[in-house]
């Protein structure tokens, strides 16, 4: 959880805290909200209000899609209180449990497949999110007079510049080399668990 403490939190305080300095863009398509005759540069009130209304549901997703996986350490702080309160340090061990509730191996199947629909599923809507923020920018910054003389390569400078953006790259980066594989580990828990289960019936 390091590069969520580290980078996520801290690269959305400027869109949070309204600095200006750091987060020009998106705050510049804010700025309006109750101005439905806002114009800037060339483009439309209409196409402003549709930027707004993008921004905030890209934003507003991506957020809520990447922290989501976050309840996944719910079931694990309840599981770990669960073991403590009856002397039990290992998962190994669990079986000597007489009371499981979150220990259960219906509990654990639960937590085993919500990792599972977050590293195949859900991150892939927050990766879309991301990329939907993004473009909201690029329209924005493109489009408005105050932007890029036309160069590709300024343009995405432009746009990663804003922390928001730098961190739904980050995200999808971080999505792109781990989840694939944390998700194949998961799935093969999933497996393991239940040929554990064949097991103790057959016992």
């Amino acid at each position: 959880h390091m590069p969520t403490l580290l980078l996520a939190l801290p690269l959305a305080i400027p869109l949070w805290g309204n600095y200006r300095s750091l987060e020009l863009n998106s705050l510049s398509i804010l700025d309006n909200l109750e101005d439905d005759g806002a114009i800037i540069g060339n483009i439309s009130p209409h196409s402003l209000s549709q930027l707004r209304a993008d921004l905030i549901s890209g934003y507003t997703l991506a957020s809520g899609f990447a922290y989501i996986s976050s309840l996944n350490e719910v079931f694990m702080c309840f599981q770990r209180v669960e073991m403590s309160l009856q002397g039990v340090d290992s998962f190994r061990d669990v079986g000597q449990m007489k009371h499981r509730m979150f220990t259960s191996r219906t509990a654990v199947y639960v937590e085993l497949c919500y990792k599972l629909c977050f590293f195949w599923g859900l991150s892939i809507v927050a990766c879309k999110a991301c990329c939907d923020f993004d473009w909201v920018l690029f329209q924005y910054i493109t489009a408005s007079t105050s932007g890029i003389d036309g160069s590709i390569w300024r343009t995405l400078l432009t746009l990663y510049s804003s922390p928001a953006a730098l961190r739904g790259a980050l995200f999808r980066a971080f999505s792109i080399v781990m989840y694939p594989s944390m998700g194949s580990r998961c799935f093969n828990k999933i497996k393991q668990h239940h040929q554990e289960g064949k097991l103790v019936k057959t016992a």
